[in-house]
């Protein structure tokens, strides 16, 4: 991946990371106490809304990702000012697809490791365990590729994340338009099932044209 990043109005202290420059963007810099000042209340907050309110873990974690969603948005607008925007917005991009990594790999852990039935396999955030929920994320993250291909950003990675992940979850919500509910209601994950192989002509009758 190849970012060309505008010139810091200031010294960047931490940046020692040349040969992994995004090493350097996902470093927090001047902002490790903010962070770690926000992960600490925003993990008591989830302790005490499952302990005393008896809230759902899925509550728990929306919890915690809404208040690291304000030290996160201040890193990224740093970053916007030190590097510049395409390296700000790939720093960015980075963050969000591991937070998503983390949700399937849990799914991964429950699933074949806790053996939990698969109704219960659902992550962290249970109710964005939804295949429209990805249609949606996934299409979502390619305006941002789109965007950093367009900066210069090539290679094996640059394919990837085009290629990739996104295909399977644009043809699963497609198919549902033709499988029965029964069906549907048995593969609640992507990470337990493959979807149906959806044909060009199949886009057009499930919208209806032909």
């Amino acid at each position: 991946m190849t970012l060309t990043f505008t010139p810091s109005p200031a010294p960047i202290e931490h940046a020692t990371s040349r040969s992994f420059p995004i090493l350097d963007i996902l470093h927090p810099r001047e902002h490790m106490r903010l962070i770690a000042v926000s992960g600490s209340l925003a993990l008591g907050g989830a302790i005490i809304s499952r302990v005393v309110f008896n809230w759902a873990l899925w509550q728990a974690v929306a919890l915690v990702l809404t208040v690291m969603a304000v030290p996160a948005t201040i890193k990224w607008r740093s970053d916007t000012r030190c590097f510049g925007r395409a390296a700000a917005v790939a720093g960015a991009l980075v963050t969000l697809q591991g937070l998503h990594t983390v949700e399937h790999v849990t799914q991964w852990v429950q699933r074949h490791i806790l053996h939990e039935p698969l109704r219960q396999a659902n992550g962290l955030l249970s109710p964005a365990n939804s295949e429209w929920i990805h249609f949606l994320w996934n299409w979502s993250v390619m305006i941002p590729v789109v965007y950093l291909m367009s900066k210069g950003m090539r290679g094996f990675w640059g394919g990837r994340s085009s290629h990739g992940h996104l295909p399977t979850h644009s043809n699963t919500p497609t198919c549902s338009f033709g499988i029965s509910r029964s069906l549907e209601s048995s593969t609640p994950s992507a990470l337990t099932t493959s979807p149906p192989r959806v044909y060009p002509e199949s886009w057009g009758r499930a919208a209806g044209l032909t």
